[in-house]
């Protein structure tokens, strides 16, 4: 019976040893920094912007200075309100844990199939 416990002990004792690792190697005991911006965005690095659910999209490209609706005859978007997007998404900070792998992808449906809205800048 004691050359049981020993074993479990043991075994015990690799399985922290191997999840201690786990942490420290894959950078997952780091916490977020609340001030730190979620996308590192240059204002001037994109000119396309375009928003989709699952059933729609809005595609809005910049022409020059100005932004257009490409799918609606070049219509123009209003600047104001293009300005202020750019400016929200900018300021978006790190207040929770960003996932980084497929599995937390598809836990808070942020896969290519799965999704709420997306947000794509090109």
């Amino acid at each position: 019976m004691k050359k049981i416990h020993i074993v479990l002990i043991i075994l015990l004792a690799i399985q922290v040893f191997v999840f201690a690792a786990g942490l420290v190697f894959t950078g997952a005991s780091q916490e977020n920094d609340p001030d730190k911006p979620l996308l590192p965005l240059k204002t001037h690095a994109f000119d396309m912007i375009e928003i989709q659910d699952q059933n729609t999209a809005l595609k809005i490209k910049k022409d020059g200075d100005k932004w257009l609706l490409p799918d609606d005859h070049q219509f123009p978007a209003s600047q104001d309100k293009i300005k202020n997007l750019i400016k929200e998404i900018s300021e978006i900070k790190q207040s929770w844990p960003v996932g980084q792998t497929m599995l937390a992808a598809k836990k808070f449906k942020n896969t290519d199939e799965a999704f709420e809205k997306k947000l794509i800048l090109i």
